[in-house]
C-alpha cells in the first residue's frame, strides 16, 4: 500500500498493491485502508461520467467521483491496466476518476477538475499500464489517433500518461506527482492484460490523519 499525503496534511491518498487484495473484496468500508468511514464506489464503464459522492449509490453508472471537503466518506476507483487518477483543489474537495482509453479520449480528468470548481492543485497519477507494455492496435487505434492526435503512439503502444499530463495541464494543474508504476510489467500490481484477472487494486482518497 502506497500513502499520500496532500494539501498539508487535509488529504489521504492510497493506492493499493496487489499484496493488498482484490479492492472489491475490501468496500464498503474503508477499515481496511486506514480510515473508519464509508467508501463511496460507482459501477465503472470506461465512460466520462462524474458524480458527487454523496449521490453515488448501488448501480451507479460513472467513472469519476468528487468528494467535498465536509463528506464523511472515502472515494475509490478501481483499476487494473486504465488510469486512476485523484486530483486536489486547493479548498480540500477532491475527485477520484478511471480513465481508460475512452476516458482519455473523452476527456474525464477534464471533466473532474471542471466539477472542482477549476482550482485544482495537485494530481496523483496512480499505476495503470505505460507505453512500455500498453499495446493498443485495432480499429480503436484511428478513433484514438483522430481525436488525440498521433503523437501519443509509440509505435504500436499508446502512452496514455502522457496523454493524462497534457490533459491535466490544460486545467492548470500546477503539480503533478506519478507513482510512476506500470501494471503490465510490475507484478507487484494486478493486471488485465498480463493476467487476464477479474482483481483489481484501488486508488482512494479521504481525510487526512
Amino acid at each position: 500500500m502506497i500513502e499520500l499525503s496532500l494539501l498539508d496534511g487535509r488529504l489521504r491518498v492510497v493506492q493499493t498493491e496487489r499484496g493488498d487484495g482484490d479492492a472489491a473484496e475490501l468496500w464498503p468500508r474503508a477499515s481496511a485502508f486506514g480510515w473508519e468511514l464509508p467508501c463511496a464506489w460507482v459501477h465503472q464503464v470506461h465512460g466520462t461520467a462524474v458524480v458527487e459522492a454523496q449521490e453515488v449509490g448501488r448501480g451507479v453508472d460513472a467513472d469519476g467521483i468528487i468528494r467535498r471537503v465536509g463528506d464523511q466518506l472515502v472515494a475509490g476507483v478501481r483499476s487494473a491496466d486504465c488510469v486512476p487518477v485523484v486530483l486536489a483543489a486547493r479548498n480540500g474537495d477532491a475527485a477520484v476518476v478511471h480513465a481508460g482509453w475512452p476516458g482519455v479520449v473523452g476527456r474525464i480528468v477534464e471533466r473532474a477538475a471542471e466539477g472542482l470548481g477549476g482550482d485544482v492543485r495537485v494530481a496523483v497519477i496512480g499505476a495503470h499500464a505505460r507505453a512500455c507494455c500498453y499495446e493498443f492496435v485495432g480499429p480503436a487505434r484511428s478513433e484514438v489517433e483522430t481525436t488525440l492526435g498521433p503523437q501519443y503512439f509509440r509505435g504500436p503502444t499508446l502512452d496514455l500518461t502522457a496523454a493524462i499530463r497534457d490533459q491535466l495541464g490544460r486545467v492548470g494543474v500546477g503539480e503533478i506527482v506519478d507513482l510512476e508504476a506500470c501494471t503490465i510489467h510490475e507484478e507487484r500490481w494486478y493486471s488485465w492484460r498480463r493476467d487476464r484477472t477479474s482483481a483489481r487494486q484501488a486508488l482512494l482518497v479521504g481525510p487526512g490523519r
